[in-house]
């Protein structure tokens, strides 16, 4: 199936491609490459055979697990006296973005129960996630409440309401990392000279002016190996052959956080053709069979093939490449082409013209 093929393409893009960096970073992400496609196609073939209640057990384990995980990043920096900005713990962001897309899975099965219980939990997840500082998980809230059931009323209302609390946080934090991130965020980095980055002390601790380090040299190296790029980790060798290891560099060979300046810089622009092509496959397929669904009256379940989409995208828009990821993409890819195909997305037979004389003799 095209989907897949593309699936497993991308995730070969983001570690076989290492073989063109050296041949020991090449053995390492193969054995990466194997886990995740062994292990994505593990969890789709044992999806595809469960029937519904069984899959969504699995989803339901799935969702108290993470929400265990939540649980402890919680615990652990409210015990070390940190009220905001919980990003502290090593490879637990995934977390914050995986609680929500369960949370709108599960939106149907908790609203049959009680529409206050399911407004309750959104408005604690939202308030959870803007206490964490995580700037992929504000836009994923935002992308997938706006493709929810909810209404459009109750939509401007959460809306205005999540306003006034950003506005009450700005109040009482005012200077802040996440408060920076409420007021706009950001500081214009993009005219900042780059030699004037070398001289910032610590400079990984200034989340802004980073990456807008590390982008520019990811488009450098793009513009120097447009075609195949670098190679599946060729970013980070350059950088600590260019400015040292760990603290050495003071942050500087700090790898590249989104799949828009690494995809060019690693894999060139075959990586962007079938990437692009990646995304564009599955998004049809997930738009298709929300379609075909009924749209707006479609349940949270037709749904969820566009939360993880939109997950995907968010994910990979402020993240490095790493296992979890890869894992993501597959993922996504894996759902989208178990959907069985929509109608919209078959061509209606062609109609025959029949000759008089078959007209005829039918008659």
């Amino acid at each position: 199936m095209p989907i897949v093929g593309l699936g497993i393409a991308y995730v070969g893009l983001g570690s076989l491609a290492a073989y063109l960096v050296s041949s020991n970073e090449g053995a390492s992400r193969t054995v990466q490459f194997t886990l995740v496609v062994a292990g994505g196609l593990a969890i789709a073939k044992y999806l595809a055979a469960a029937d519904l209640e069984t899959a969504k057990k699995f989803y339901r384990r799935f969702a108290w697990l993470n929400a265990a995980v939540l649980l402890h990043i919680i615990i652990y920096h409210l015990s070390h006296g940190k009220i905001v900005t919980w990003k502290y713990l090593l490879d637990t962001k995934f977390a914050f973005s995986a609680s929500v897309v369960a949370l709108f899975y599960f939106e149907d099965d908790i609203r049959r129960r009680s529409n206050g219980t399911w407004y309750a939990l959104l408005i604690c997840l939202t308030g959870i996630i803007l206490l964490s500082g995580e700037r992929k998980a504000y836009l994923l809230v935002a992308g997938i409440f706006f493709l929810s059931r909810a209404s459009i009323t109750v939509k401007a209302t959460i809306v205005a309401v999540s306003m006034a609390g950003a506005l009450a946080f700005l109040a009482a934090f005012p200077n802040s990392y996440v408060g920076k991130q409420l007021s706009g965020g950001s500081e214009d980095t993009s005219k900042i000279p780059t030699r004037a980055f070398l001289t910032i002390r610590s400079i990984a601790d200034h989340s802004d002016e980073i990456r807008t380090f590390v982008n520019r040299n990811a488009d450098n190296l793009f513009a120097q190996h447009p075609v195949f790029g670098v190679g599946a980790t060729g970013y980070q060798a350059w950088a600590r052959q260019r400015y040292g290891v760990g603290s050495v560099s003071g942050g500087l060979s700090m790898n590249v956080h989104g799949e828009r300046h690494r995809v060019p810089a690693e894999n060139g622009m075959v990586g962007i053709i079938i990437v692009l092509s990646y995304l564009a496959a599955i998004g049809w397929r997930a738009v298709a069979h929300v379609a075909n669904h009924g749209w707006l009256n479609s349940p949270a379940t037709a749904r969820a093939p566009l939360y993880m989409i939109t997950m995907l995208v968010t994910y990979a828009y402020g993240e490095a490449m790493d296992t979890t990821m890869l894992m993501l993409i597959l993922l996504t890819g894996l759902t989208a082409a178990s959907i069985h195909p929509p109608s919209i997305l078959k061509r209606s037979p062609k109609r025959v013209k029949l000759r008089p004389s078959a007209v005829q003799a039918r008659a």
